[in-house]
């Protein structure tokens, strides 16, 4: 913890800004140090958002836990028993379609979970696997997950009716059309958006997003990583064009429009390192700033009226590129001749690692874009560009093992630190970096 980050709890009294009825749920991203900086903050968030483990149900991002049952037995229980003693609820997700879920474990995990924790609530994407789990959770809150694509009122009764849901996390698309907000919020089920995934809005790649890989000693398939193919063509269009992601983005000034819905705020951060979970957990807290927290632009006040009727004509319209802010994103500066591969400013062109077996994987350091990326580091996504032949644990492995070479060295681009040296070997999973 910082120096920043000690002492006496933060005030939980809202600015003007932060409308009294709007609820924070906050990301566990398996770090304990999140607990100590959330212990200050206490009062500004009303739930806590967990992943259920792979060897139940696939969540749909890259499992970052404990490999072991029982080393995930006991990261649940320290995790609740905060809950617990800050009064937080708690939501588990099982929230990844057309993949294999163990509903009796499933129930018996939920179970276990709500013995400790208070307000403990599961959340699904695929109806069947609900219909199914939903008798055997009687006094378990149930909830639908943005991946189910909810956007009106009809499909958030359908789930309400068939298994008893009570919330619907929305389909992204409509996080600003307010009129759509309110015809689910009519239907008695309670409204939660997420605040920022960083995919193209209605991504034409969204079947892809999701490949699935045996992995493990439990022979259950889990997912590979997120959003898997769209990293060269929706990364490239993301990249250029930020402000597409627009529409569908709220921004922390933006907090004010949604007073009225009551709404559960769904910070983003599960796969991201812990002070980047403080830093727009605090944006979103202050409701005053009008830049994306991970993209390169900023609105204008008047852009929320203008994009919340967005008939997502972009082609015929010029709206976003004339008004809104773009910041050039940061570049490492280029490598002088005489340094050796391995000694190069981070992400410049990636690193390759290389197996005897034919395996490979390609690592980079780049501008976040939540896509193929694992860890944070400066504010900049790790991630992977390209990945053969490696399993789930070893890609995963392998990330946050540059990652932490990255920290190590102080990588830093916005203090000039971008020089960085990898050795060749060891590494996870037996690769050897490609000279």
């Amino acid at each position: 913890m910082t120096s920043a980050d000690e002492g006496l709890r933060l005030s939980a009294v809202r600015t003007e800004h932060l409308p009294a009825g709007l609820k924070f749920a906050a990301p566990w991203n398996h770090d304990p140090k999140l607990l100590e900086l959330l212990e200050r903050r206490v009062g500004r968030f009303e739930r806590f958002y967990a992943p259920l483990p792979p060897w139940i149900a696939p969540t749909g991002r890259p499992w970052s836990g404990p490999e072991a049952k029982s080393a995930h037995r006991a990261e649940m229980e320290m995790l609740c028993s905060h809950c617990a003693r800050w009064d937080v609820g708690l939501t588990l997700l099982a929230n990844c379609q057309g993949f294999p879920v163990d509903v009796p474990r499933l129930v018996e995990e939920v179970r276990w979970t709500a013995q400790r924790a208070p307000r403990v609530r599961v959340v699904f994407s695929d109806l069947p696997v609900a219909e199914r789990a939903a008798p055997l959770l009687s006094g378990i809150e149930i909830g639908v997950s943005c991946l189910a694509e909810v956007r009106t009122a009809m499909q958030a009764e359908i789930w309400r009716r068939s298994c008893g849901a009570s919330i619907v996390s929305v389909a992204r698309a409509i996080n600003r059309d307010l009129r759509a907000l309110h015809a689910i919020k009519n239907t008695g089920m309670g409204v939660s958006v997420v605040l920022s995934d960083l995919c193209l809005l209605d991504c034409p790649w969204h079947i892809h997003h999701f490949k699935g890989e045996m992995v493990g000693e439990t022979g259950h398939q889990c997912i590979q990583t997120m959003f898997y193919p769209c990293h060269p063509s929706a990364a490239a269009i993301r990249s250029q064009f930020p402000f597409l992601l627009a529409p569908k983005e709220p921004l922390p000034g933006h907090m004010r429009y949604y007073g009225d819905l009551d709404a559960e705020m769904k910070l983003p951060g599960r796969s991201h390192e812990t002070h980047d979970i403080i830093r727009v957990f605090d944006l979103y807290w202050e409701a005053t700033s009008l830049h994306h927290p991970f993209l390169p632009y900023a609105e204008p006040p008047e852009a929320w009226d203008v994009l919340a009727a967005c008939n997502r004509d972009c082609v015929h319209c010029d709206y976003c590129a004339s008004n809104l802010t773009v910041d050039p994103p940061v570049t490492a500066q280029q490598p002088s001749p005489v340094e050796q591969p391995s000694e190069k400013p981070a992400g410049a062109d990636g690193w390759v690692f290389e197996r005897g077996d034919g395996a490979m994987v390609s690592i980079r350091c780049s501008q976040p874009t939540g896509h193929r990326s694992i860890r944070m580091v400066a504010g900049l996504d790790v991630g992977y560009n390209e990945a053969t032949g490696a399993s789930t644990a070893e890609l995963i492995a392998l990330v946050n093992a540059v990652a932490d070479v990255l920290e190590a060295q102080g990588y830093d681009p916005r203090a000039g630190r971008v020089n960085v040296h990898l050795p060749r070997a060891p590494w996870p999973g037996g690769f050897v970096l490609r000279p």
